[in-house]
């Protein structure tokens, strides 16, 4: 391409331009500035450059140079009109003019479009020197094919390592599990026999209560009879609070009997529940191939043997408290 000389001689003004002053958003404000228009005068212009500066690398017709010449000459006019641009005094005409600068900045930046960045293209393949684009082709196929074959290895490697961790992991999870299945064995055990001792304790402790409830109420006793001769209310007193002493400690044995019979019945049944599921749990993870189905299982698995679950032998509605003495005592000082 032949730099003519209108060319040359647009191209040497549009590079005196300094485009931030250009803008004159100081001057004008943000409501009349230039600042939108000079970034697209801005961007022809590089593009301009780059022609310019290699215009030895194209072949191109005549009406092309005269499209490229036409165009930094607009855009040098266009950015004259800019510099030329006033509002004081011209305020009737100042938007609508402001307005056509922009549009045909708009327009110009179009042309650029329609010409320019193809030129940029041909000249950056033209930059290539064909022997060493061929030699960076043939580099970077070989890296192509060394990156798939450590690809491959590192696949087979992945793959080998999974089948190791699996194995290492199932026969981790067997040796767990069978710790823990004795354990757990051992401790369902040892709750069974406690729930065992505390139910006897229990039916024991129900029968003493009766019994002492009919000796405490037959008058078998003549010194806790409320109805012999000569008692007076100090007596009597002592008498009901002997008596609810007594029943109180009664009511107290069963129902301490009664609640660890049914902790250690609750315990028994969670454990024993523990010690299935970790004895089936081995079977369940080798049932599959799918990591995500196998891992779903120990999910599931692990909530069932260390979340706290329910039996029907605790129940946390009743009261656990026994009779409160203190308070039975003071209601039979004050009616006395």
């Amino acid at each position: 391409m032949q730099i003519s000389a209108a060319f040359q001689q647009a191209m040497d003004a549009l590079k005196a331009i300094n485009f931030k002053d250009l803008e004159r958003t100081e001057e004008l404000g943000r409501a009349l500035s230039f600042k939108q228009p000079v970034d697209l005068i801005k961007t022809i212009y590089d593009d301009l450059v780059q022609v310019f500066e290699n215009a030895e690398l194209l072949r191109l017709p005549s009406n092309q140079e005269q499209q490229i010449t036409s165009l930094a000459n607009n855009l040098l006019k266009t950015a004259q009109r800019i510099r030329e641009f006033t509002f004081q005094g011209n305020e009737a005409n100042a938007s609508n003019q402001h307005k056509q600068i922009s549009s045909d900045v708009e327009s110009l930046n179009q042309q650029d479009l329609n010409l320019l960045p193809i030129l940029i293209e041909r000249i950056s393949l033209l930059k290539l020197k064909p022997s060493e684009f061929q030699d960076q082709i043939a580099g970077a196929q070989q890296s192509i094919k060394e990156i798939e074959k450590i690809k491959n290895e590192s696949s087979k490697m992945k793959e080998a390592a999974e089948r190791a961790l699996k194995d290492m992991r199932d026969s981790f999870g067997k040796e767990g599990a069978l710790i823990s299945v004795t354990d757990f064995g051992k401790q369902a055990e040892e709750h069974k026999s406690l729930a065992t001792k505390w139910f006897w304790g229990s039916v024991s402790s129900i029968a003493a209560t009766a019994i002492l409830v009919i000796l405490l109420f037959i008058g078998i006793f003549p010194s806790l009879n409320l109805a012999r001769e000569g008692t007076t209310y100090p007596l009597i007193i002592q008498i009901v609070v002997f008596k609810l002493v007594l029943l109180s400690i009664a009511y107290l044995l069963v129902y301490q009997s009664l609640k660890n019979y049914k902790i250690n019945k609750h315990l028994y049944v969670l454990n024993k529940h523990r010690q299935l599921t970790f004895s089936v749990y081995p079977f369940m993870t080798n049932a599959t191939n799918n990591q995500e189905q196998s891992n779903a299982i120990v999910v599931q698995a692990a909530k069932a043997i260390f979340e706290p679950g329910t039996t029907g032998y605790l129940d946390g509605d009743g009261n656990p408290n026994p009779i409160n003495l203190t308070e039975i005592i003071n209601r039979v000082v004050d009616k006395a």
